[in-house]
């Protein structure tokens, strides 16, 4: 991610982000089994990438925290 925060992200962008993670953390473990990892690093960024937008999501679901986009622009 290019410096924007995961905060400023709607639902539907942090469920796409989330996939994305998720498809290179199996990548990363297949990656790690066969000893091919370069960056054994990436792992633990990636996992707590994940943590962070499941964080997000479930404060979301339960109402903690709203949506920071307008849904319409009124002016």
């Amino acid at each position: 991610m290019a410096k924007e925060s995961i905060k400023d992200l709607t639902e539907q962008e942090l469920k796409d982000k989330l996939k994305d993670y998720s498809d290179e953390m199996r990548n990363l473990k297949v990656q790690s089994i066969m000893g091919q990892i370069e960056n054994k690093k990436r792992k633990w960024f990636v996992r707590k990438k994940i943590a962070q937008i499941k964080t997000i999501l479930h404060e979301y679901k339960l109402a903690i925290r709203k949506s920071s986009k307008p849904e319409s622009d009124k002016k």
